[in-house]
């Protein structure tokens, strides 16, 4: 909750309208009802995992193309997750390296103009 809460100011303070969820289950439900330019997503995470969850959204043709952005302290091995196309777009570990994380979401936001 703290980083998550430490991650929403800085993407609001650099103009993202950001909505949190608190577990995989509450992404996925967020996702039928949002259209996002893209999701963070932890990979420790409660009731349905950033793995599982990731693997939800790449499921659905709707949200093939959105753009996954890992921020985790594990590494993709260890949860049996790719980066790619298939799984996350890019991995951020933590500690998080905030700057680059706001320069790559910078490139995609970029991308949607």
């Amino acid at each position: 909750p703290n980083e998550q809460s430490l991650l929403r100011g800085i993407l609001e303070l650099d103009g993202y309208s950001v909505h949190v969820a608190g577990d995989g289950l509450e992404a996925l439900e967020c996702l039928e009802r949002l259209t996002p330019r893209f999701v963070l997503l932890d990979m420790q995470m409660p009731r349905c995992d950033g793995r599982k969850t990731c693997e939800r959204i790449r499921s659905r043709p709707r949200w093939q193309s959105l753009p996954v952005f890992a921020v985790s302290a594990a590494s993709p091995e260890s949860v049996g997750l790719s980066v790619g196309r298939l799984g996350v777009d890019e991995w951020f570990p933590k500690p998080l390296d905030a700057p680059a994380l706001m320069n790559r979401l910078r490139r995609e936001a970029a991308g949607f103009l």
